[in-house]
């Protein structure tokens, strides 16, 4: 994309054109340095990351999951959302009342604060479930709860990581206003922008592929067992 910059702290990576790519960017980085700057998106998420800086950019959704030591500056965002997530410094941005409240109030972490523990709970059930079906002989039942009982564990200890990163670490929401009333127009611009964009193929043929060959999977071994 002839992005400049490589990446350290003295020489950070510089995103100011992301012309061709998808609207919908994820970053997931603890050791590059990345500059995000006068651009238009329609969601970005920052998954686990650190040393992030978006400054001038129209952004319609913007989610901070297990974040720390990122910067956002001057941005307009209509909705932004923060879980687990601590040090950020949020400033001079034009933010959505509602999206503003809930950064101040930390309503979205109180709410996924829970999620690990009732995960972790669940994820004991179904795993004590499947002992119990395979007493009974029904081991196709046993090996479908186990596998639910396993990802609700790996999504408890995902979350307990990311939440474990960032605690005690209050963000700097400084100098940001909610003159953002007309989201509609902000919307419609940033839409207008990637109006040609195609999206590739793999983009939702490969998850379609792996929800049908689970179903199958699934499918011939209940077969096999009732047979």
């Amino acid at each position: 994309m002839g992005w400049r910059g490589q990446g350290t702290q003295s020489d950070p990576l510089i995103i100011d054109n992301i012309k061709g790519l998808r609207p919908h960017l994820v970053f997931k980085t603890k050791d590059m340095h990345i500059h995000i700057e006068r651009i238009k998106l329609d969601t970005i998420k920052l998954n686990m990351c650190e040393n992030v800086k978006i400054k001038g950019c129209k952004i319609r959704s913007l989610t901070l999951e297990g974040c720390y030591n990122n910067v956002i500056q001057n941005n307009t965002i209509i909705n932004f959302n923060s879980m687990f997530s601590g040090a950020n410094d949020i400033v001079y941005n034009n933010i959505s009342l509602k999206s503003l409240d809930n950064l101040i109030s930390g309503v979205i972490d109180n709410i996924y604060y829970i999620l690990p523990k009732l995960a972790f709970m669940l994820s004991l059930i179904f795993i004590v479930t499947s002992i119990s079906v395979l007493i009974r002989g029904n081991w196709v039942l046993s090996i479908f709860a186990v596998l639910i009982g396993l990802i609700s564990l790996g999504f408890s200890l995902n979350y307990r990581r990311k939440q474990k990163r960032t605690e005690n670490l209050p963000a700097n929401i400084i100098g940001n206003n909610t003159t953002l009333t007309d989201t509609s127009e902000s919307i419609h611009e940033i839409y207008l922008f990637y109006k040609d964009y195609v999206p590739k193929i793999r983009t939702y043929v490969v998850p379609i592929i792996i929800g049908v060959a689970i179903g199958l999977i699934f499918g011939i071994l209940s077969i096999l067992y009732i047979w």
